[in-house]
């Protein structure tokens, strides 16, 4: 990771990130932050300077990186999508009080397209099953067994205390449905990351009716 990330540079790595919808506003209909995407902007924006040290870092998350929950889930939606980033939203519609005429529907709307050959997405995507269904993959452990196959990736955030456990998913892995992003601040550990999810998965797809 450090050596792809030294390669590819600073500049092209704060690209894709913003096309991947981190560092910058998702567009969500509440006030939210656009999180802190390291970089050189960044970083002289805090009368510092950038470093290729400084890159290294980077590329694999940490440096100045911080981003929202909604972020990641967006980012994570974006690789499900094979690389097309929609817009987010709240709103699925609106309808009159007796909730029987609809108003108005919220359309999905493309942002962007990240552009990389989808052979490469693929790779990702694998690696994401990989995560919950071979038997060294991070999350094997809560996943193997769960109905919906499930792609994901762990993470931990240092900190100067408790690290902050983080775990990003969506299922099912052939048609995605559902992207979700879980951080604990101070959680020490993923498995409480990731089993929080695994219970978001499940209430999203025990809520679905059932299929004739």
């Amino acid at each position: 990771f450090y050596e792809v990330g030294f390669r590819v540079g600073i500049s092209d790595l704060n690209k894709y990130c913003r096309q991947l919808g981190l560092g910058v506003s998702t567009q969500v209909e509440l006030p939210s932050s656009n999180g802190i995407l390291a970089g050189k902007e960044q970083r002289e924006s805090m009368g510092s300077y950038w470093t290729q040290g400084d890159t290294v870092q980077a590329a694999i998350g940490q440096s100045d990186n911080a981003f929202t929950p909604m972020q990641l889930a967006t980012y994570t939606a974006t690789i499900a999508n094979g690389g097309r980033r929609l817009k987010t939203h709240l709103v699925k519609q609106i309808t009159d009080y007796s909730r029987k005429e609809v108003i108005s529907k919220t359309a999905p709307g493309e942002i962007c397209d990240l552009g990389v050959k989808q052979e490469y997405i693929d790779d990702v995507k694998k690696a994401m099953l990989m995560v919950t269904q071979d038997p060294e993959g991070t999350a094997y452990s809560e996943f193997s067994d769960f109905p919906a196959e499930v792609g994901a990736k762990t993470g931990t955030a240092e900190n100067a205390g408790s690290d902050h456990a983080a775990f990003i998913c969506y299922a099912p892995f052939e048609k995605p449905e559902v992207a979700a992003a879980v951080i604990i601040e101070h959680g020490a550990n993923t498995k409480f990351a990731m089993r929080t999810a695994k219970e978001m998965l499940r209430a999203y797809f025990e809520s679905k009716p059932p299929q004739n």
